[in-house]
C-alpha cells in the first residue's frame, strides 16, 4: 500500500500551517484478520504519522467521535470511500493535535493514501504552583547543619546563635525546598561578632537535608 499526497477528485492545497504527507508503504495486515476500513485508515494514519516525526511521535489515539465518513461515489474509478477525523500524538514537546484525511478504496479493500496536518502547539502539563510542605520538613536539623558547617570554617568559633525568626521557605530546583536562615558568631573568642546567611537544600516528601550553604556578610 502506498501514501499519496492527494485524493481522486480532491486537489491537495499546500498552504498556511506545515503539512506532513507520508510516502512509503505500511505492513498489510495479517490474512483472515478482521478491520473495518476505519480502522486500516487509522493503522495508515498512524504509520504515517512515525514515519514522518520519527521516534518521537508515540502514542498516537483517535478521536472516534470526531470521525466522519463520505460513502463511496459510484462515478469513481476506483471506487472509493474517504475518512476524515482527529486525534493527537505524543511528541517531544507534548501532546500534538492533528487532524486527517484517507482514502480507502472499496474494490481492493486497502488503503489507497493519507494524509495528516498538525493544528496546534503541544499541549503541555500545566505544572502546580510550589507550594513548602512543612511535614517533614526539620528547621532544627537545618539550623544543627548550619552550626556544624561554621565550626568546620572556624574550629575556633564560639557562640554561634541562629534566629528562628529569620526563616524562609523557597521553591528549589528537582521539586526540592530551600530553607532560609540567618545567624552570628565569634569565629575565635574574643573576636567581633560576624553575621552569616544560611541555606539548606531538602528533600520535599521526606525532608531529608541534601546539603547546607554558608555566606558571610562582611
Amino acid at each position: 500500500m502506498k501514501f499519496s499526497s492527494s485524493f481522486i477528485g480532491v486537489p491537495l492545497l499546500l498552504c498556511g500551517a506545515s503539512l506532513a504527507v507520508a510516502q512509503g508503504t505500511v505492513d498489510p495486515l495479517p490474512a483472515g484478520s478482521a478491520s473495518t476500513p476505519a480502522l486500516q485508515c487509522e493503522n495508515a494514519v498512524t504509520a504515517a504519522i512515525q514515519k514522518s516525526r520519527g521516534v518521537l511521535a508515540k502514542q498516537v489515539q483517535f478521536a472516534t467521535p470526531k470521525r466522519a465518513v463520505r460513502p463511496a461515489s459510484a462515478a469513481s474509478e476506483p471506487v472509493e470511500s474517504s475518512f476524515q477525523g482527529e486525534g493527537r500524538y505524543q511528541g517531544g514537546g507534548g501532546n500534538i493535535p492533528f487532524t486527517y484525511s484517507c482514502t480507502f478504496d472499496t474494490q481492493s479493500q486497502e488503503v489507497a493514501g493519507v494524509i495528516f496536518k498538525d493544528t496546534g502547539a503541544p499541549d503541555r502539563p500545566t505544572e502546580k504552583p510550589w507550594q513548602a510542605d512543612l511535614a517533614n520538613l526539620s528547621p532544627e536539623a537545618c539550623e544543627a547543619a548550619a552550626a556544624t558547617a561554621v565550626r568546620e570554617q572556624y574550629p575556633r568559633a564560639v557562640h554561634v546563635a541562629l534566629s528562628p525568626k529569620s526563616r524562609q521557605l523557597s521553591a528549589a530546583p528537582n521539586g526540592r525546598t530551600y530553607l532560609h536562615g540567618q545567624g552570628s558568631t565569634e569565629r575565635a573568642q574574643g573576636m567581633p561578632t560576624s553575621a552569616f546567611t544560611y541555606r539548606c537544600e531538602l528533600e520535599a516528601n521526606s525532608g531529608k537535608l541534601l546539603g547546607v550553604r554558608l555566606d558571610w556578610v562582611e
